[in-house]
């Protein structure tokens, strides 16, 4: 439930904003006559009255708001070659505002702002190029203006450059740089860079770890306003890293996260209801709060959500209802959701018992290292339970827990340790040296399969499996997992 990492996406936004500031501006237009004087020097062709005149156009500050009347006037502060004009000029055509959306229109007075040296610019004509909006796409170009965006101090565009190091896209990877970059912008304040250079602390990246200054700065992002920040915050004082141990506060930050659309937070929100942490307990509240992350896609929501259903804790007891949950969640990969749903079809829990259904659920899940549904998978192929009978398949499953650092140990915690334990001590005896030989292969083959995170490929290996389940084939070709696909 709890996050682990920072989310890309959502560090990058606002990426089409100019600041239509201008310092050197002589007027402060606050009464009528102050308008009109304004006006009058923007008809007579004054850029900068222009440009001021139409920001408050746009903005409807002092006057009516009239975005169609700010592009007139942005564009003729811009055909004058008033920088901060043409950057407006060009987020207005981006934005579609006051004027029909042009991505071209947009690039063109970017980069007429951009070769001048606005940072701003500079970084919205980098993800332009970034996005293949209004131009070609290009990697290259995209990177070149927004790392000239960020060397000019644009925070954002400092904030980015610092992803793109942290996630090796476009460049090599590098987190020290990404650390650079990130505190670059952080020290000017802006809290989505606050919020990345905490986790970069939190995890050690390009950085001594160091859970406190991890809280120090996710305190900052946090105090902002920024949603993912705030969410973190809630998890260091739930775990009591970096700060003092303490629910109540973990649940304020959860909330003030989860108010403003995180779904995360709104699952540990939830958690905090469940559990009665920091809050007393209420299954309603609980299954509130996953209800609204498990609207917005949160596997571990759905899933929690999908329990509550079968249980009917905080909700009518509804079977139907929780196995749609349980489905969305498996669709995402949710390893205890795919287990779930193979022990409804296994025993025909609210839908007709089905082995077969069963068995493919079980092996999407273990095939991400789900324990419970490795275990169930080798007794169901040493019993020929919903797949053909197979030994060596049933010993490759367990050979592939056992051989784990710690497999023995997760075994012997589960109360699933003692019936694996005694199903391959009789496929042991049963199958000859031969055969357990092609099983440590096959053993390796999945391992390998695990380790790629291939889940797409689950069903095609299930199918696989039966296909190839023939005693007349050689050993050796018998038990061939499929190797992962590579996408674009």
């Amino acid at each position: 439930m709890l996050p682990t990492r920072f989310s890309c996406n959502s560090r990058v936004t606002g990426w089409l904003v100019c600041l239509a500031t201008l310092l050197a501006f002589p007027y402060q237009p606050a009464e009528a006559s102050d308008i009109e004087r304004l006006r009058s020097a923007a008809k007579r062709g004054d850029a900068v009255a222009q440009h001021e005149l139409a920001v408050m156009l746009d903005t409807g500050e002092g006057v009516p708001e009239n975005p169609r009347e700010a592009v007139k006037w942005f564009r003729r502060a811009a055909k004058q070659g008033l920088v901060v004009a043409q950057c407006a000029l060009g987020t207005m055509y981006a934005q579609g505002r006051g004027v029909s959306t042009n991505y071209r229109r947009a690039v063109k007075w970017f980069r007429k702002a951009a070769e001048q040296g606005n940072a701003e610019a500079q970084r919205n004509l980098g993800n332009l190029y970034a996005r293949g909006e209004g131009v070609a796409r290009d990697p290259r170009e995209a990177l070149r203006w927004i790392r000239r965006a960020a060397e000019h101090g644009d925070a954002e565009a400092q904030d980015r450059l610092g992803i793109l190091h942290a996630l090796g896209k476009w460049v090599t990877k590098d987190d020290k740089q990404a650390v650079k970059w990130f505190h670059k912008a952080a020290e000017q304040g802006w809290a989505k860079a606050q919020g990345n250079l905490a986790l970069m602390y939190r995890d050690g990246r390009g950085v001594e770890k160091s859970d406190g200054e991890a809280a120090r700065w996710l305190r900052k992002a946090a105090e902002q306003g920024e949603a993912i920040a705030q969410g973190n915050l809630g998890v260091m004082y739930a775990e009591g890293r970096g700060v003092e141990e303490d629910q109540q506060e973990a649940v304020k930050w959860f909330r003030k996260a989860a108010e403003q659309g995180s779904a995360k937070a709104q699952g540990n929100l939830a958690l905090m209801y469940y559990q009665g942490k920091g809050v007393e307990k209420s299954d309603g509240k609980a299954a509130r709060w996953f209800r609204k992350a498990a609207e917005q896609g949160e596997a571990a929501a759905q899933y929690n959500l999908a329990v509550m259903y079968s249980k009917g804790e905080g909700v009518p007891k509804d079977i139907q209802t929780a196995l749609m949950w349980y489905r969305k969640a498996a669709e995402q990969g949710d390893t205890k959701a795919l287990f779930n749903l193979g022990v409804m079809y296994s025993n025909g829990y609210g839908v007709p018992k089905n082995n077969q259904r069963a068995a493919e659920w079980f092996h999407r899940a273990a095939l991400q290292g789900h324990l419970e549904s490795e275990v169930v998978l080798a007794e169901m192929y040493a019993e020929g339970r919903g797949v053909p009978k197979d030994g060596v398949i049933a010993y490759a499953w367990l050979s592939l827990r056992f051989s784990r650092p710690l497999g023995m140990l997760d075994l012997v915690r589960s109360k699933f340790g003692r019936k694996a334990i005694s199903i391959r001590s009789s496929l042991k005896k049963q199958l000859t040296a031969e055969q357990r030989a092609a099983a440590e292969r096959l053993a390796k083959d999945i391992r390998y399969q695990q380790a790629t995170g291939t889940d797409h490929l689950a069903k095609e290996a299930f199918l696989y499996f039966v296909l190839r389940s023939n005693r007349e084939k050689p050993v050796k070709d018998r038990y061939r997992v499929l190797p992962p696909l590579i996408f674009p």
